[in-house]
């Protein structure tokens, strides 16, 4: 969801976004333009969600670009954990303590470009409420959806509702920009 800089003035219309954390991704991709979707699939338990979660510290902590993850599987301060952990290489059971010992400020000084990443857990979504999630903070770059078969969606069988997932993304892009 980078913005266009044609006719938005945001943050986050300045820059495509990269990855350079995956240099052949990056290669393969040249990046994402706004408005522009990139779905990753593939059997459970190979790393999307740590893929996925690596290209969002990429884009929001490095490229300072505003960015949103849209967690349906794994709760919020896991997701945070994980990216915290990522960003400091302190271990996530060293940032659930720092946590549990209420040493906010340590956690708040080592990491400044997490102000970029909003985080929401709510453990069913529809598109329409991503929409109105995303347009309800304003100047987003980088949406990241994890497990998008969890997404409400008509159908009765996850090909009929994942189909419609995806073919709803790009209509959701363009308009949120």
């Amino acid at each position: 969801a980078a913005q266009s800089a044609q006719g938005y003035e945001g943050a986050a219309a300045k820059t495509k976004i990269q990855f350079a954390c995956m240099p052949q991704v990056q290669t393969a991709m040249r990046g994402l333009r706004p408005k522009e979707v990139a779905i990753i699939m593939a059997r459970p338990g190979v790393g999307k969600s740590l893929v996925a979660q690596t290209m969002l510290q990429d884009v929001a902590i490095k490229q300072k670009i505003p960015s949103i993850f849209f967690s349906v599987e794994m709760p919020a301060e896991q997701v945070f954990e994980r990216g915290a952990s990522m960003e400091t290489l302190w271990s996530p059971s060293d940032v659930e303590d720092m946590y549990a010992k209420d040493d906010h400020d340590r956690i708040s000084e080592a990491l400044p470009g997490m102000r970029n990443v909003y985080i929401v857990d709510k453990g069913s979504l529809s598109l329409g409420d991503i929409q109105e999630v995303v347009e309800g903070i304003g100047d987003i770059g980088f949406i990241v959806i994890d497990y998008m078969s969890l997404i409400r969606a008509p159908g009765q069988k996850i090909y009929e509702r994942m189909s419609y997932v995806a073919r709803q993304l790009k209509p959701l892009a363009k308009e949120t920009g």
